[in-house]
């Protein structure tokens, strides 16, 4: 098997300056062009799989789909911290 041809430079840059995102960063009504998302769709795609089985799926939500799936995923969150907090409350 032929080992892939790329620049290390290039590659621990980018791994070395990804950072994480936070809520406070992000700026209400400031969306994301579709042809970002695209590419980043097409690069996911790319990722290594156990025998090219691509057992990934991708849903994109906007507008008023992501305000609901917003509202479900925080009221889901608070329902699971909730339920979590019950268990382990004095276990730590």
């Amino acid at each position: 098997m032929q080992r892939p041809d790329f620049n290390i430079e290039e590659v621990n840059k980018i791994i070395r300056g990804r950072r994480s995102m936070f809520v406070a960063q992000f700026k209400e009504n400031d969306p994301i062009e579709d042809s970002i998302i695209e590419e980043m769709l097409e690069n996911a795609s790319w990722a290594p799989t156990h025998k090219l089985t691509q057992p990934w799926r991708f849903i994109v939500y906007k507008g008023e789909g992501l305000k609901t799936f917003g509202k479900y995923q925080a009221e889901l969150y608070k329902k699971e911290q909730k339920k979590w907090n019950s268990i382990y409350r004095g276990h730590l």
